[in-house]
């Protein structure tokens, strides 16, 4: 269970390694995160039931760490968590910034989170978020991303126009919107290699 300043109200997530985590405001009681299992016992069950997906890119591993689809040497570092965040920072800001020349579009601010479900948003001020995993795809998968929610700045919805202003930006998007389907799992459920100590 995860306490959220942010949370509005209740929620159930199940991973793709079928863990679970409900996510509950501050002030949550007890009884009301019961009822939340309650009512949605069934749901719940069927999802543990599911087979996990299987995965094809070999992720996981403790020996390597992984940018733009690369396999690099862990880096000497105590805290790869955070060196994982400023590689990714770095990458999109540089991508957004490109992209938003190209698109002629604002945007406030970029925000690194560690999201269980989505790879991106952008607020209706112009502040974008991304998922850090985004980092490990290949590179066309990141800038893919980027111009999706760039593209937010032009159309605040999912409309016919909003995918042609996606397919204008990135004529390749569905190529890229395939791949995150087939392989975004796999990313998601990514966990950063723990040093051994020495």
């Amino acid at each position: 269970m995860r306490v959220s300043r942010r949370a509005r109200k209740l929620s159930i997530h199940v991973d793709v390694l079928r863990n679970v985590e409900i996510v509950v405001p501050r002030r949550t009681t007890q009884d009301e995160i019961d009822a939340l299992l309650f009512e949605h016992r069934a749901w719940l069950e069927r999802q543990l039931a599911k087979p996990p997906k299987p995965f094809h890119l070999g992720l996981q591993r403790d020996d390597v760490v992984w940018i733009g689809g690369l396999a690099l040497s862990v880096p000497s570092l105590s805290a790869l968590d955070a060196w994982y965040r400023e590689q990714a920072r770095a990458e999109l800001s540089r991508v957004a910034a490109h992209e938003a020349r190209q698109l002629g579009v604002a945007y406030k601010r970029i925000t690194i989170r560690d999201q269980l479900t989505r790879w991106g948003s952008c607020s209706r001020a112009g502040a974008l978020s991304f998922n850090w995993r985004l980092v490990i795809a290949p590179p066309a998968i990141l800038t893919y991303v980027v111009v999706h929610e760039l593209c937010h700045r032009i159309h605040h919805d999912h409309s016919t126009e909003f995918l042609g202003a996606v397919a204008a930006a990135r004529p390749t998007y569905e190529e890229e919107r395939a791949w995150l389907s087939e392989h975004g799992a796999e990313l998601l459920a990514y966990r950063v290699p723990q040093r051994r100590a020495a």
